[in-house]
């Protein structure tokens, strides 16, 4: 399977890990919470919707909810992560949009001092209760200019980027890969290789998955029925659709139009 929505972090999680050198996650994914990622040592690439990072010891990466993500790997690295829904935040804080400014940028540098407090922050969350308390202090800290390096240089990919910004923006239309090829000037053959070499999973799984991943944008805010679904994220048959949006999602449309219905 090329991408998956995940369920496992629907309301509030956080963890400390350790990956070895080489290793790279199976699968695209997303879920309906928001992810903050920060690296304590060692250097890995990742996925973020529209481009590839390269992420380093007090690189912060910000993932929105249903961004869609994959860490690809890299040298041997740590990293806390923790993950939170709109229903945690609206259940301790009367307003959250000022906690989520961060989530504006996909990466974040913070300075020695800030990393070292915002590890200790991660550490306390993991052994303590009390985790909303914690976690408005972590969001602070990422949205306060003091705590960042100043510049925060954009790594891109010169070969991918232009194609996952083109597929990201015009997934509605695209009708086959010679014209997302011709769009970016290449051949599809090379398009096809740059995937594989890059990413792990063919054009056509790449653009289901962000197809499917505004699909569900639109199922749990919109009041749009299956067909109308399936025709704003280009999908002709919603027979088609609802098989894909199932091999995906591991529900039908319908059933998720209810497990992500606001409150839930």
């Amino acid at each position: 399977m090329a991408s998956e929505y995940s369920m496992i972090n629907d309301r509030f999680t956080c963890e400390y890990s350790t990956r070895k050198a080489g290793w790279s996650m199976y699968n695209l994914h997303y879920h309906k919470s928001y992810e903050v990622f920060i690296m304590t040592s060692g250097s890995t690439s990742i996925l973020s919707s529209e481009r590839i990072i390269e992420a380093k010891r007090g690189d912060v990466m910000l993932f929105p909810k249903n961004s869609l993500h994959k860490n690809m790997g890299g040298t041997t690295h740590s990293r806390y992560v923790v993950n939170f829904s709109d229903e945690f935040l609206n259940s301790h804080f009367v307003s959250a949009s000022a906690l989520l400014r961060c989530f504006e940028y996909p990466k974040l540098t913070l300075t020695d001092s800030a990393l070292d407090l915002a590890c200790g922050i991660m550490d306390a969350m993991l052994r303590l209760k009390n985790e909303y308390a914690y976690l408005a202090a972590l969001l602070a800290l990422l949205n306060d200019p003091e705590q960042l390096v100043s510049e925060q240089p954009r790594c891109k990919n010169e070969s991918l980027d232009p194609v996952l910004e083109y597929i990201n923006r015009n997934y509605k239309d695209i009708s086959c890969l010679d014209e997302i090829a011709a769009a970016v000037h290449t051949s599809k053959s090379y398009l096809c290789q740059l995937f594989s070499k890059n990413i792990g999973i063919t054009v056509t799984d790449y653009l289901n998955s962000v197809r499917i991943k505004n699909a569900c944008r639109l199922l749990s805010e919109k009041h749009y029925n299956i067909t109308e679904t399936a025709l704003l994220c280009g999908y002709s048959s919603p027979a088609y659709f609802c098989r894909v949006f199932k091999r995906i999602v591991h529900m039908t449309p319908n059933e998720y139009r209810r497990y992500a219905a606001p409150g839930r």
